[in-house]
């Protein structure tokens, strides 16, 4: 198989773009999780209920789309970067928001330390809340690799309907697998498509603008008003919500004052990775306030302070003791790179002049 770029960085800034786009809409679901308690967040409500069928798809879809410019490097290398990398940041942010539950219980009472430390190993196994994303990307990573030499006209189908079938076994890992590879793995094999689409949109803006003022539109009727519960119809949904993820954040990266977004899309890991802890400072901080504010600004609030919050933590930490929060030390790499970068970027990190196999 022949190496070819798909674009320089600058033309792959949108992908940036859409990345902010889906860890904005990440933090936002987790900050009304945190703030479950608050009835009057009517917006945020609905826009939870739009984004649903489309919210992790892109996300699982923007994971895989650099996936091709590393899949067959040698297997050592591929685990460093794909299945370590992720798999130590999962280890220690996980045990960052155990800690502080643990020590209250224990210091309450000394007898809770033993079936707590258990709570604990099982982390490991059944990962709950945000990081599970972390930890279920790993194995994700895995099976696209070893399914690299099968063609996609035969994966995507047979994905498309596990995907379709609802598999619950009660383990989260496997059904997310089930319920969203297809997404993961459309994103690593239709790359080319994507991309090219991406620079097909900065030359066509009216016409894709008006296409998403379509897609809104009947987006609107089959969330708002039908309830996707049919498989078949939520699956579309999904489908035409990561293309309208892409399409939009190929359009914003148009706009020089859309650049934060851009960086909120190169920080995506550090977001994802501090946010739930700063949710719940977040929560604590407006209890303690009690000021008398709509239930949406709570949430907006909260989701600003869990977003800016962990990027001032990650720019607090450079070059400090605590930087292993964000970075790799060298006990945890264990493959052997030419341009080594092992600090938190993105989901995955996005890097200039990405290779795409063809």
């Amino acid at each position: 198989m022949a190496d070819r770029l798909v674009g320089s960085s600058a033309r792959q800034a949108w992908v940036d773009h859409a990345r902010g786009i889906s860890i904005i809409l990440i933090v936002i679901l987790h900050a009304r999780f945190a703030l479950a308690n608050v009835p009057d967040a009517e917006a945020f409500d609905a826009l939870i209920r739009v984004v649903q069928p489309f919210r992790l798809p892109a996300l699982f879809l923007l994971s895989g789309l650099f996936l091709a410019r590393i899949i067959d490097r040698a297997w050592l290398e591929f685990l460093d970067r794909r299945v370590v990398h992720y798999a130590y940041f999962y280890a220690i942010w996980a045990t960052i928001e155990f800690a502080p539950g643990f020590a209250s219980a224990v210091a309450r009472d000394s007898s809770a330390a033993a079936p707590l430390a258990i709570d604990y190993l099982w982390l490991f196994l059944a990962p709950h809340g945000p990081l599970w994303f972390i930890y279920a990307l790993p194995l994700f990573f895995v099976l696209a690799k070893l399914l690299r030499r099968v063609p996609a006209w035969i994966v995507l189908p047979v994905a498309a309907v596990i995907s379709m079938a609802d598999v619950q076994t009660g383990w989260v890992i496997s059904d997310r697998l089930a319920s969203r590879y297809v997404y993961f793995h459309a994103g690593y094999a239709l790359a080319p498509a994507i991309f090219a689409a991406g620079a097909w949109v900065h030359g066509n803006a009216r016409v894709v603008a008006a296409a998403l003022i379509l897609w809104l539109t009947a987006h609107l009727i089959a969330t708002l008003a039908a309830a996707p519960d049919n498989p078949l119809l939520a699956f579309a949904l999904g489908v035409a919500g990561c293309a309208a993820v892409l399409a939009t954040g190929a359009l914003l990266s148009r706009s020089t004052w859309m650049r934060w977004l851009a960086m909120f899309g190169r920080r995506s890991l550090v977001i994802f990775l501090a946010f739930p802890l700063l949710l719940v400072v977040m929560r604590k901080a407006l209890e303690l306030a009690g000021w008398p504010l709509d239930g949406d600004l709570k949430v907006l609030i909260v989701v600003a302070g869990s977003i800016f919050g962990a990027l001032l933590i990650h720019r607090l930490v450079r070059g400090t003791p605590l930087r292993f929060l964000f970075e790799r030390p060298a006990w945890a790499q264990r493959a052997v790179r030419s341009q080594a970068k092992t600090s938190a970027g993105s989901l995955p990190r996005v890097e200039p002049q990405a290779r795409v196999i063809e």
